[in-house]
């Protein structure tokens, strides 16, 4: 669950990791009855969101609605000492995040 107006870690891999997260799936669901919520999400370069974060996607999620940001078509790689993390307008935002970590 995101909080409002706040950057939001949803995966971070580590500096020490040895291991290369496929980012395979990010679904961002919007509680809010009535209002639209507006979600940025970044990749950062660093791990825990430290560093620069370059965007994503930036989305208008609609009220009661739960969009794809990302899927297996589009998928990502995360580097050790990368992180990906969301910002979004509302606090009733939740996030669905699927990787596999490679070694």
């Amino acid at each position: 669950m995101a909080s409002a107006n706040t950057n939001t870690q949803i995966v971070s891999n580590a500096s020490s990791s040895n291991k290369v997260y496929k980012l395979n799936a990010i679904q961002i669901a919007n509680k809010d009855t009535g209002n639209a919520a507006t979600v940025l999400v970044n990749v950062y370069n660093q791990a825990a969101l430290a560093g620069t974060g370059y965007t994503l996607g930036y989305l208008s999620v609609p009220a009661s609605s739960t969009l794809t940001m990302l899927d297996k078509g589009t998928s990502i790689y995360l580097m050790e000492n990368q992180s990906v993390g969301i910002n979004a307008s509302s606090s009733l935002v939740n996030v669905i995040a699927s990787w596999e970590e490679i070694s």
